[in-house]
């Protein structure tokens, strides 16, 4: 259940694409609503089937995302790596849940999904 204070911005996460092969990339947008006067750091987790580092890297300061006063939004690029056994891979997930915290409300969508294609 997400409750909602109306005096602070919400926050909410997308990303494109939502697919992507080997080699390609997608960025994932934390939104905020209305622009902040300050900046807010929203911490985010990563789950899924892909592994950092082995299947994707991330840019940016890994695990929050900053978005500066008066901007609506931040992002981060998710580069999917080439491996060698992309011949016998299948699709793999790497999802990004926003985390709640002070100053900034979580709205649906809190989390975003970008499917790696071998």
């Amino acid at each position: 259940m997400i409750t909602v204070n109306s005096s602070q911005p919400n926050v909410s996460i997308g990303a494109f694409p939502i697919q992507v092969h080997e080699g390609s990339g997608a960025t994932y947008t934390v939104f905020v609503s209305p622009a902040p006067s300050q900046s807010i750091t929203v911490p985010y987790s990563r789950s899924g089937t892909a592994v950092l580092r082995t299947d994707y890297t991330l840019s940016g300061t890994l695990g929050k995302v900053t978005i500066p006063a008066g901007k609506t939004s931040a992002s981060f690029t998710l580069t999917a790596l080439r491996d060698k056994d992309e011949a016998h891979e299948k699709n793999q997930t790497a999802i990004m849940t926003l985390q709640a915290g002070t100053g900034y409300n979580l709205i649906n969508p809190e989390t975003a999904i970008v499917t790696i294609l071998p």
